[in-house]
């Protein structure tokens, strides 16, 4: 064989020209050199190597086709139900804590207060009143203006202190008005109401009680008050408590609690039982609720300590911070950032223009987050998550992860089982999964570090990178348009490799034979190890990389 041929058959080999152009210029030394018989040869080589590169590019084609549809598949089953788990059930929130208020309401009452602005004389008086009662009672009175302090003795009655203050336009008027003022005690069917009486002509001048009210801690209570503090000591009944315009301060109680107040700081204590609470403009600080608690809140931030049960919250434009819930967490957040530190049931959640951070979830999670950055420590159950615009990292999922993600990066493992992803416009790192992975992406690039079962990848516009540490014996399924496709292949794998790349290259330093593909790229294919799995590549533009960890 002549110089000239071997250059043009190693031209060939190394994918410099394709089979089309080595056959020219071989026929063109033919008739140059007289060497017919050889030509012919080398000819009938030429087809039998090109036939061998088409058959083997067929096959990456017909793999790669085949498992597309496999792939979407897959996407098609899970992700829908990311979106649907977590709207079915964040979507019973505002339901369910209204009906929670609409109670509480209820059982509080209305009460209207009166404008003293054009009231310059002021009286004041002070009266007592008392009434026995059994200590399974319930003491209710909802004060039209001004404090409610509650202080426990051992007698079994019931004491109000009552300080008034009337306001009118003369001292005269404010004095008559003042002396009728009453607040009568309604005993009857298990309770005792007191009930604040005024005068005729009430509208002509403006009334504030401060009301100091000695009761035995036994007793069920039923306090509201406006435009003054509610204070209640530790007690060991129900007690549904509510205002708005000041401060409301309970200590704690043995039994249930149901809070309705507007524009003022709420600090309770332990409650021993239930929590219902709603409120707006208002702080909350909550240090423990030994059962359920059901929160709605709107422009205020919400501190709870320790959930003992299950948690369903509502909250806009009020930042949330929950140090332990030890049941199911049910959230729904709007304009706000959300911390959970640790929860040990499942959570449910679903914040739009607010960061997340959680620390531990015990339970699975179903998460929707849109405008704001997504950062969870564990989840010891399945991940469901659909995210957009912002980034989502997840330290590590103990079972399976199926996330919905665009317009943000997605960080996500260690995933003990299955990982299903679909994503566009943003770049996705997997960090180890001990099931299939299977991806779809767009426009960002795909990162997959430690697979152990079998990867189905397809991407466009962005590289697919897929590096292990330990010898890969499972199967790859990768497709990429306008994109690289990395693996790095440590040594030990047990693969058959076989890689398409229509427009672009091949680069690999493993013992894998490459040859120009008859179009404007190369093939690549050959066993690594004792084969078995099949890794399949096909890149329509770009760079097939394969490379062995070193």
């Amino acid at each position: 064989m002549s110089e000239d041929r071997k250059k043009v058959l190693e031209m060939l080999s190394e994918g410099k020209i394709n089979v089309e152009e080595a056959e020219r210029l071989l026929q063109a030394l033919g008739e140059g050199s007289g060497a017919d018989e050889g030509s012919k040869t080398q000819h009938v080589s030429l087809d039998d190597l090109e036939d061998q590169i088409k058959s083997g590019v067929d096959g990456v084609r017909r793999t790669v086709q085949a498992s597309m549809p496999r792939l979407r598949t897959v996407i098609r089953d899970a992700a829908p139900d990311v979106e649907r788990i977590v709207e079915e059930a964040t979507a019973s929130i505002p339901g369910v804590v209204e009906e929670v208020t609409r109670a509480i309401r209820d059982a509080i009452g209305a009460t209207r207060s009166v404008n003293d602005d054009q009231f310059p004389a002021r009286i004041e008086r002070k009266f007592v009143e008392q009434a026995p009662i059994s200590l399974d009672s319930e003491v209710e009175l909802h004060n039209p203006k001004g404090h409610i302090e509650v202080v426990t003795w051992d007698e079994e009655r019931v004491q109000a202190d009552v300080h008034l203050t009337v306001r009118a336009r003369d001292e005269e008027t404010a004095k008559a008005f003042g002396d009728e003022v009453q607040l009568l005690q309604e005993p009857g069917n298990g309770r005792l109401v007191l009930r604040p009486v005024f005068p005729r002509g009430k509208e002509d001048a403006s009334y504030r009680l401060d009301i100091l009210l000695h009761i035995p801690r036994q007793l069920r209570l039923n306090l509201k008050t406006s435009h003054g503090d509610l204070v209640i000591p530790e007690m060991e009944n129900d007690v549904v408590l509510g205002g708005h315009h000041g401060q409301l301060r309970l200590a704690g109680t043995s039994a249930d609690a149901g809070i309705d107040h507007h524009h003022g700081e709420v600090e309770v204590g332990r409650i021993g039982g239930k929590l219902a609470l709603n409120a707006h403009h208002s702080g909350v600080s909550v240090d423990e609720v030994v059962r359920d608690a059901s929160v709605n809140a709107h422009h205020g931030g919400i501190s709870l300590r320790r959930i003992g049960a299950d948690l369903v919250l509502n909250s806009h434009h009020a930042p949330l911070d929950v140090t332990e819930v030890h049941g199911a967490a049910v959230i729904n957040s709007h304009h706000a950032p959300v911390s959970l530190d640790q929860v040990q049931g499942e959570v449910t959640l679903n914040s739009n223009h607010g960061p997340v951070a959680a620390g531990e979830v015990g339970g699975n999670l179903h998460l929707s987050s849109n405008h704001g950055p997504v950062d969870i420590k564990s989840v010891s159950g399945d991940l469901s998550a659909q995210n957009s615009h912002a980034p989502l990292v997840v330290g590590s999922v103990g079972r399976s992860a199926v996330v919905r993600s665009t317009h943000g990066p997605l960080d996500l493992g260690p995933v003990e089982g299955d990982v299903t992803i679909e994503a566009a416009r943003g770049p996705i790192h997997v960090g180890g999964a001990g099931g299939r992975v299977t991806i779809r992406a767009s426009r960002g690039e795909v990162r997959i570090d430690n697979a152990k079962g079998e990867v189905m990848a397809e991407n466009s516009r962005a590289s697919i990178i897929i590096a292990n540490d330990e010898p890969v014996h499972a199967a790859y399924t990768l497709s990429n348009n306008r994109g690289d496709v990395e693996i790095i292949l440590p040594d030990g794998s047990d693969v058959e490799v076989q890689g398409f790349v229509r427009k672009g290259s091949v680069d690999t330093d493993l013992p894998l034979a490459v040859s120009a593909n008859g179009q404007q790229g190369q093939s690549v294919n050959g066993l690594l190890g004792k084969g078995g799995s099949q890794v399949r590549a096909e890149v329509d533009s770009g760079r097939l990389i394969l490379r062995q960890r070193r």
